[in-house]
């Protein structure tokens, strides 16, 4: 008796072609798609893992008989005729290679008005002082951000604090804080970035204004369980964010690992978009998020992965966004810059404007 080898997608079995039901063979009948160090199959994208042995073990999605049919490879391009003269074609010819094929920018469905957003209250750390009838244990760190200060005696209480009183940003491979308007490419220089802000003693007790200024709102908000609709409690977590955006799309992803899919839920909104992402050990992150421009709820998607959730926000009009959420400064005007000698290349000392770039004009609210 003559084995055969299966031919197919993670099969890869030996088989006996007289015993061969259509059920003897689970496979893949997509492609390997390996993007961002995940590894998947297109057929099954949602699931993703990270190290190739555990690749080559996910578990075909489709079942049928064994074959030892060659599977078709994916299509290149011919390169065998790149650089040699391109033939010039004119007249009808390109007319019609052309017909019905649409050249110009969409125009906007919604009128395109820049809101701004009103100025979050700041966290006063005058206010979050300890208290000091609380002993604190000597090592201590303390709890300001870009402090570093660990307590050495009691005395040491009263030292002056220099820190960053806002939060990490970290977009488009630059990074830096929301107080402080330097930015950096790599992480260790990020986290040498000095403190913006100093005050007299430093903060090793949590204080209840810290809920309240990660939940925007007062200290009487400052809940220790988020519910989700159905009035079931979760520890609250944070969960970084970034974004990029096509002419016509925004693309967000919040990197939530192992959310569970049955029980997250992801809603849209003209003007905002809102999110229950619950994980693993009770812990969930619910935020309701305004947007700096509206979007069209019934075009947008979601698409829960195993590290993270990549929400497709579709445009309403066709302004390209300078940040995610309403800004607290008023945008002017929107236009296209590259830099001499570079394009759109952050860092550049002379602006060099595109010049079919479109300035759009817009009004503030």
């Amino acid at each position: 008796m003559t084995l055969l080898l299966c031919k197919r997608r993670g099969c890869g079995q030996k088989y006996d072609p007289a015993s061969n039901p259509n059920d003897a063979c689970t496979f893949h009948p997509g492609m390997p798609v390996f993007h961002e160090g995940l590894k998947s199959w297109s057929c099954c994208p949602s699931t993703k893992v990270l190290s190739f042995d555990e690749f080559l073990e996910l578990t075909g999605c489709c079942v049928g008989a064994h074959s030892i049919e060659e599977v078709a490879q994916p299509q290149f391009l011919d390169t065998s005729k790149i650089g040699l003269p391109d033939e010039e074609v004119f007249g009808a010819e390109v007319a019609s290679q052309l017909a019905g094929v649409n050249l110009s920018t969409p125009k906007p469905t919604k009128p395109i008005v820049v809101k701004t957003a009103p100025k979050a209250p700041e966290m006063d750390e005058t206010k979050m002082a300890d208290d000091p009838a609380v002993e604190v244990p000597t090592g201590t760190a303390c709890r300001r951000r870009s402090c570093g200060h660990r307590l050495a005696s009691a005395a040491c209480r009263d030292l002056p604090c220099t820190f960053h009183p806002g939060t990490p940003v970290f977009h488009e491979g630059s990074k830096g804080w929301s107080c402080c308007s330097r930015k950096v490419l790599d992480f260790n220089d990020f986290l040498a970035i000095a403190g913006c802000r100093t005050v007299t003693g430093h903060r090793f007790l949590e204080h209840p204004l810290e809920r309240a200024a990660a939940n925007g709102g007062t200290p009487a908000d400052a809940a220790q369980t988020v519910t989700d609709a159905a009035g079931n409690e979760y520890t609250p977590v944070d969960v970084r964010n970034d974004w990029y955006q096509t002419q016509t799309s925004v693309i967000v992803s919040f990197f939530a690992k192992n959310v569970i899919k049955s029980e997250c839920s992801v809603e849209f909104g003209e003007e905002e978009i809102r999110l229950f992402l619950v994980m693993p050990d009770r812990k969930a992150f619910k935020a309701t998020i305004p947007l700096f421009q509206p979007i069209d709820p019934a075009a947008s998607k979601f698409f829960l992965g195993s590290v993270k959730v990549e929400l497709t926000l579709a445009k309403a009009n066709g302004v390209s966004w300078v940040s995610l959420q309403p800004m607290s400064t008023p945008i002017r005007a929107f236009t296209t810059f590259g830099t001499t000698g570079r394009v759109g290349t952050v860092g550049g000392k002379v602006i060099d404007a595109v010049h079919d770039a479109a300035i759009l004009y817009t009004t503030t609210e």
